[in-house]
């Protein structure tokens, strides 16, 4: 293998090397990201919460039509 070869190598490898610790430092920031997210639990719970809030609230069961003018 020719110098030139070998340094062409070696910098790929580097630039591989880089990119994968690039990625693990991604990896790692979703991982923190999902790990403070909602749980399922959780998710159910609200669902709960919301059919509960919305029997207690009055809801509009039409639109209301604009009034009709007289011919």
């Amino acid at each position: 293998m020719t110098p030139e070869k070998e340094t062409e190598l070696f910098d790929t490898l580097g630039r591989i090397v880089t990119m994968l610790q690039l990625q693990g430092e991604r990896i790692a920031r979703i991982e923190g990201i999902l790990a403070n997210a909602p749980q399922t639990a959780e998710f159910y719970e609200l669902r709960g919460r919301v059919e509960e809030i919305s029997r207690r609230l009055p809801t509009m069961l039409a639109y209301p039509q604009p009034p009709q003018r007289q011919s």
